[in-house]
């Protein structure tokens, strides 16, 4: 009798042992079949695509040199927080400016760099530095 008793507990423990490892099996089949899902699907369905595949969308903006606080100014290329407050300063100092040459005043702004931000600046006379909407498009900095 007591080893008829043994032996039904024996065959119980292993009768519950192989559930749990089919049942470990079955949701390890499951995790990686969603995870396929995930990782091949999903993307696709979502529309999502990758970097490569994104067109570049161009940004057009302007900044109103004689009104433009200097954190508005550091927008420009080239242009950081020390050149900003300078062209501020001087703009306060000196009245607007009323060309883009005006900035070669500033100690920091070279040719170079009035080229870089011409075609994002805005003058309220004369079209943004005496240059035209299709020297604005070519003049237009890489990024």
């Amino acid at each position: 009798m007591l080893s008829d008793e043994i032996r039904s507990i024996r065959l119980a423990d292993w009768w519950t042992e192989y559930v749990n490892r089919q049942f470990a099996k079955i949701a390890l089949c499951l995790w990686i079949v969603l995870n396929g899902v995930l990782w091949i699907v999903l993307p696709y369905g979502l529309g999502w695509q990758p970097e490569a595949a994104c067109s570049r969308r161009a940004c057009e903006f302007l900044v109103d040199i004689n009104s433009a606080d200097w954190p508005e100014l550091t927008l420009l290329p080239r242009i950081g927080p020390i050149l900003s407050q300078r062209i501020v300063a001087d703009r306060e100092k000196h009245g607007p400016f009323t060309r883009a040459e005006d900035l070669l005043r500033i100690r920091g702004i070279g040719p170079g760099i009035l080229r870089g931000i011409q075609p994002f600046l805005k003058f309220p006379e004369n079209n943004g530095g005496n240059i035209t909407p299709e020297q604005r498009h070519v003049a237009r900095p890489n990024g």
